[in-house]
């Protein structure tokens, strides 16, 4: 149940956490978020969290030696 919880973390923290970095960089540096903005925001943050939860998924298989 803790492998299942932990990969689980590493799939989500990424997937929320960065769409949710990039609206609050644009928003504290003045850039207008306009809905193709937003967008690409988010489509960056699920690919950079896709991109995080291999590596991530790669470093537990090799720290649990599966």
């Amino acid at each position: 149940m803790n492998r299942f919880l932990t990969v689980l973390l590493f799939i989500l923290i990424p997937t929320i956490a960065m769409p949710l970095l990039y609206m609050i960089w644009s928003m504290l540096f003045g850039d207008v978020l306009s809905v193709t903005s937003i967008l690409v925001y988010v489509l960056t943050g699920a690919i950079f969290g896709l991109i995080f939860v291999g590596l991530r998924l790669l470093i537990v298989g090799k720290l649990w030696g599966e």
